[in-house]
C-alpha cells in the first residue's frame, strides 16, 4: 500500500490495464500546478471483437469522449479507478484512498473536491485494457458501479455538501442518479407486453396515429443518440444497454434495503459455481411474456396500427435480449 511508498506522486492501474510508454510523461506535467490533486486518462479496450465487451466499450466511449472532458470546465472530473496519477500530499490530506468495497474512486474524488483540490481529465488514450466479456463479469461490474453511485446519493447526497461548488454538486448528483435508468429501461421493455396482453398504453390518445406521432420521435432519439455522437452504433451496444436494467434495479434494492454485494475485479477469472440463470432469469421471463403477448394481442386487436407497432417493438426487444443472453461466444461484427 501507500505506507511503503515515498514518492510525491503515484499512479493507479487496474490489473487489466497496460500503460503505454508515454503514460507517465503525458500526465505528470499537469501536476506542475500544485493545486491539482489528480490527472485522469480514459480507458481504452482492445477486446472489442467480443460481443459483450464491444457493447460496454462503446457505451463508455461516450463517457470518455464527451462527458469527462466537459467536466474540466467545472473542476468536477472524478477518478474512474484506473489510469490515473495522484498527488501524494492531496491523498494524505483526505486520510488516504476511501476505504470502501465499491466506488472508492468516486468517494476519493469527492473528498478532494470538498477540500478545494483541482482534478483534470486528459483526453488521450494512454493505456490498453480489456472490457468485461462475459455476462456475469459485466453484470457484476454494473452492479458494483450502481451500488456505489446510489450509496452516495442516498447516504451522503452531494447536493447537501457544504464544500462543493454548485457545478460539482450537480455533476456528482447526475452521476449518482444515472442508475435510475434501470427503471425506465425496464418500463420500456414492459410497455409492449402490457399493451399486447392487457391493452394498456403508456400514453392515452384519441387515435393510434396521434399516439405514434408522440412516441416515434422518442424512439428515434432513444436509439439515435449514440449514432449522433459517435457516427456509428454496434448492435451489441443496444443489446447490452437494454439488458443492464437488472443490475441497476438490484443496486437500487440493495441500497434501499442495506444488502451487501461481493466485490470481484471486472476481469477476474475466479471460478465460482454461480449459475448464469441467476443473472438472466428476468430477461428470459420478459422474452417469454413478449412472445405470449404477440399471440394474445393479435387474437382480437383493438387498434391495428398500435398493435402492429407494439408487435414490432416487442420482437425487437426479444431479439436484443436473445443476442445478449447468447452473446458470450459471439464476435461483434454488426454496426448500424
Amino acid at each position: 500500500g501507500l505506507q511503503y511508498g515515498k514518492g510525491e506522486f503515484f499512479a493507479v492501474l487496474d490489473a487489466d490495464q497496460s500503460p503505454r510508454k508515454n503514460f507517465i510523461v503525458s500526465l505528470l506535467g499537469y501536476l506542475h500546478d500544485s493545486q491539482i490533486a489528480m490527472v485522469q486518462a480514459p480507458q481504452h479496450f482492445t477486446n472489442v471483437n467480443k460481443f459483450i465487451a464491444a457493447g460496454t466499450s462503446q457505451a463508455q466511449e461516450i463517457f470518455y469522449k464527451y462527458i469527462c472532458p466537459a467536466r474540466n470546465l467545472s473542476n468536477s472530473v472524478f477518478c474512474v479507478g484506473t489510469n490515473v496519477i495522484f498527488r501524494r500530499s492531496a491523498i494524505d490530506q483526505i486520510g488516504g484512498i476511501a476505504k470502501l468495497s465499491h466506488s472508492e474512486d468516486l468517494w476519493t474524488s469527492r473528498k478532494l473536491h470538498e477540500l478545494g483540490w483541482k482534478t483534470v481529465f486528459v483526453n488521450e488514450v494512454l493505456t490498453d485494457g480489456t472490457a468485461p466479456d462475459t455476462i456475469i463479469s459485466y453484470m457484476k461490474q454494473q452492479l458494483r458501479w450502481a451500488k456505489g453511485g446510489l450509496s452516495m446519493l442516498f447516504h451522503d447526497n452531494p447536493l447537501l455538501s457544504k464544500n462543493l461548488t454548485l457545478d460539482q454538486k450537480l455533476q456528482y448528483f447526475f452521476t449518482n442518479t444515472f442508475y435510475f435508468v434501470g427503471i425506465s429501461t425496464f418500463a420500456y421493455i414492459l410497455f409492449p407486453i402490457l399493451y399486447l396482453l392487457y391493452d394498456i398504453k403508456p400514453l392515452e390518445t384519441g387515435s393510434g396515429s396521434i399516439w405514434l406521432l408522440h412516441y416515434i420521435p422518442y424512439l428515434l432519439m432513444y436509439y439515435g443518440l449514440t449514432w449522433l455522437l459517435l457516427g456509428k452504433m454496434h448492435i451489441a451496444t443496444i443489446s447490452v444497454s437494454l439488458a443492464s436494467f437488472y443490475p441497476y434495479l438490484m443496486a437500487i434494492g440493495s441500497t434501499l434495503f442495506g444488502t451487501e454485494q461481493e466485490w470481484i475485479a471486472t476481469a477476474s477469472r475466479k471460478k465460482k459455481s454461480e449459475p448464469l440463470l441467476k443473472w438472466l432469469w428476468p430477461h428470459i421471463l420478459l422474452i417469454s411474456l413478449s412472445i405470449m403477448g404477440l399471440f394474445v394481442g393479435w387474437y382480437d386487436p383493438a387498434d391495428f396500427w398500435v398493435t402492429f407497432f407494439y408487435s414490432i417493438l416487442a420482437l425487437w426487444n426479444v431479439y436484443l435480449l436473445l443476442i445478449y443472453i447468447t452473446g458470450e461466444n459471439r464476435f461483434s461484427k454488426i454496426s448500424v
